[in-house]
């Protein structure tokens, strides 16, 4: 049985604000965070080498994307072998004219898809540093949430 978008909501309310381990990792992730923002804007990825790009991106993952979460190594490697695809599709996903629903699916099953490039990656590439943590996570699971559920 689904869960329900109040569910959802009290669930990650409580994680949020009563979870140990989200306590114990925020400020380690928001300086994470903080860190790769940086380099993850258009204008700067677009400035960067190739080489450059594969750096920051290869350190951007092998430390969990700033320490948010854990990603699976077996994909790093195949998400930037196409350096000008990934480019692209990182352009593509920053575009905030285009709304959030149509950049997830697309990069998730669409034109922008890379083999690796999931929604652990992908959600971390789109959590820009100027507001919470808490309200990041909960404002992109819920568009996760609403882009992967079927239309009725």
């Amino acid at each position: 049985m689904p869960l329900s978008d109040d569910q959802i909501k009290q669930l990650l309310e409580w994680f949020i604000h009563s979870s140990e381990v989200n306590r114990k990792w925020s400020d380690k992730r928001q300086k994470g965070i903080e860190v790769n923002h940086k380099w993850i804007q258009p204008e700067v990825i677009r400035e960067l080498s190739d080489e450059e790009l594969e750096k920051r991106f290869l350190d951007y993952y092998n430390s969990n994307t700033g320490h948010t979460q854990n990603l699976n190594k077996l994909n790093r490697d195949r998400i930037i072998r196409d350096k000008a695809k990934f480019r692209e599709t990182i352009h593509y996903l920053l575009d905030e004219e285009i709304p959030i629903e149509k950049r997830v699916n697309d990069v998730l099953r669409g034109t922008y898809r890379i083999n690796g490039f999931g929604r652990g990656i992908m959600s971390a590439f789109l959590i820009p540093p100027s507001i919470s943590v808490e309200k990041k996570r909960f404002l992109l699971r819920a568009s996760l949430i609403r882009s992967s559920r079927p239309k009725s």
